[in-house]
């Protein structure tokens, strides 16, 4: 089943989106694998917000499933474009961030800014995951990933 299936020609919303991923990602911890944390469609309007503590504690709220963050592998977080949807992934072993949308996009500039701001919350809420640490992230790099495939992702610095 794809989305597609889903939504045939309709609009597909925020709703749509978490849901689906949200099950995706139940159904891979029933099965063992609970290493990706998945951030909903709102992240960028919590990221917003000039309070600091909403932001930790909606952050904190949205991680409290995920136990175990040696296991960590990949945040993926949703993106919203004119028309369309695109994926963040950050990819927690390599230490990179990919986006993909399936058209090439130019990653929207709010985007970046609020993934870093979200890996900082984490590292402060996990100081002991070594991974989370994103100071220590040298090659830290950002690839569309629509055309590539892994070995053939080109790299583009982002901090």
């Amino acid at each position: 089943m794809s989305f597609s299936d889903l939504a045939e020609e309709r609009y597909m919303d925020c709703f749509i989106i978490d849901i689906s991923i949200g099950k995706y990602i139940e159904e891979a911890r029933a099965n063992g694998n609970n290493d990706t944390i998945y951030f909903p469609t709102e992240v960028y309007q919590w990221m917003k917000s000039s309070n600091a503590t909403f932001k930790q504690t909606t952050v904190a709220k949205e991680t409290s499933r995920f136990t175990n963050f040696d296991s960590l592998k990949q945040i993926l977080v949703p993106v919203h474009m004119p028309n369309h949807w695109g994926l963040v992934v950050v990819d927690m072993a390599n230490m990179n961030i990919y986006f993909d949308d399936g058209l090439t996009s130019v990653v929207p500039p709010t985007v970046l800014p609020a993934i870093k701001e979200l890996l900082h919350m984490l590292a402060e809420m996990h100081p002991s995951h070594p991974t989370l640490q994103t100071q220590f992230w040298k090659h830290c790099t950002l690839a569309n990933m629509s055309n590539y495939t892994n070995k053939q992702l080109p790299q583009t610095q982002v901090w």
